[in-house]
């Protein structure tokens, strides 16, 4: 009984995944849209290319930046605002297609401070690792099947000129969910939370410096699982394409179902060692497959490399952001957020340009990190219990007055 979430940590662990995933269907259309709208008022490919490599992900990082900031408020206020920019991004788009640079700036302002802020809501949710990881399996899962679907709607986009207005009404729709769930969040911890203790920051620190160690490890390796299948099937027919972008994201679905699942009914059964080294260890071996897959032009393995690069990424993704939650008070949580996702993003970010650049020069980065992915899972795994002891420093209970509370719930 003690470890059964409240029915309005209930409601946040369903508001929060239903407003990302109405978030993500909504970017990635515009996402898939963006190039035709911007090529058809004038732009060439060229200049678009070059603002994506060079402009969008340091935005992004801003997008983050910006997030943090507005987190030490509340994690629900930086995904608001994050919405709000969005949602200009798209108007301008709809109404001012030449526009597209400044429309691309502010979407990608808006989802980096939207994405920290919904996690760093995630952090008041979960009173242990269990609950946290499930909150964030929950919008992982909602994350990738709205990337999925979101770019399916997208063939309008040659029809009607106004197709961004389509994208209003599901934002309206996770602008009102989320303010509905910051109203119960605040309206629970009056009633329910005890003051928070003082931060271990050397410990809080730590964490973040080997959440971020795994997660550098592990960006690079995206673009093996996804982006280099999809170079492959250049011309091909629609229904492959629609085939190869279900296929990563089959992976990270099952994983970020299963882990919310195991963090729902079995909190206490979430160990992070042993998942992350699983996780690793999928994601190198995902990473490896797709170097080599690129290397020999050999389809079959990209295919495979896509469904386990994202099943290992998930996995990871899920358990290094439940650390990270509980590493810092709610209040700091976004910086602890805000530092890992512009490490990973950065990196990332620049291991695109190199890869475009220079596809030799890509190999060899891939495979050097699919090599420290697969070192990292297999310390990850030998050391699991002492790790696992040192990452997680609380207790795996509620406190008595929390308890006592929920019951009454």
């Amino acid at each position: 009984m003690s470890d059964r979430p409240s029915q309005l940590r209930v409601l946040a662990l369903v508001m929060l995944p239903v407003a990302v995933f109405l978030e993500r269907g909504v970017y990635y259309q515009f996402r898939s849209t963006f190039f035709l709208r911007a090529m058809d008022s004038g732009a060439s490919l060229a200049e678009i290319s070059k603002l994506m490599t060079t402009v969008g992900v340091w935005t992004g990082i801003l997008g983050y930046v910006l997030g943090g900031l507005l987190s030490l408020v509340r994690g629900h206020l930086a995904a608001l605002v994050g919405l709000a920019l969005s949602l200009l991004g798209y108007l301008l788009m709809a109404v001012a297609p030449s526009g597209w640079a400044a429309a691309e700036v502010l979407t990608r302002l808006g989802s980096g401070c939207a994405m920290l802020g919904f996690f760093a809501a995630l952090a008041g949710v979960g009173s242990n690792l269990g609950q946290r990881v499930a909150g964030v399996a929950l919008i992982l899962a909602a994350v990738n099947v709205g990337a999925f679907l979101g770019p399916l709607g997208a063939t309008a986009a040659k029809v009607s000129p106004w197709l961004a207005y389509v994208g209003l009404v599901p934002m309206l729709l996770a602008l009102v969910l989320l303010a509905v769930d910051w109203t119960f969040a605040a309206s629970w911890e009056r009633k329910h939370r005890p003051a928070e203790s003082a931060i271990d920051w050397v410990h809080a620190l730590g964490v973040t410096g080997l959440v971020i160690l795994a997660g550098l490890s592990c960006g690079p390796i995206d673009h093996f699982s996804s982006v280099s299948l999809f170079d492959s099937l250049r011309g091909s027919s629609g229904p492959v394409l629609v085939l190869a972008g279900l296929v990563p994201v089959v992976g990270p679905v099952l994983a970020s179902v299963a882990l919310g699942l195991a963090g729902l009914l079995a909190p206490r059964s979430v160990q992070p060692a042993p998942v992350t080294g699983a996780g690793l260890l999928c994601a190198g071996l995902g990473g490896g497959l797709g170097v080599a897959g690129s290397a020999l032009g050999l389809g079959l393995l990209l295919w495979v490399s896509s469904f386990f690069g994202g099943l290992g990424t998930a996995l990871v993704s899920a358990l290094l952001l439940a650390l990270l939650l509980g590493a810092f008070s709610r209040r700091w949580v976004g910086l602890g957020l805000f530092t890992y996702f512009a490490a990973t993003q950065g990196v990332g970010g620049i291991f695109y340009v190199v890869g475009t650049l220079s596809p030799e020069a890509g190999l060899v980065v891939g495979g050097l990190s699919a090599g420290v992915a697969l070192l990292l899972g297999a310390v990850a795994l030998i050391s699991s219990k002492p790790l696992s002891a040192w990452l997680v420093k609380e207790p795996e209970t509620q406190p008595e007055a929390e308890s006592a509370a929920a019951e009454r719930d």
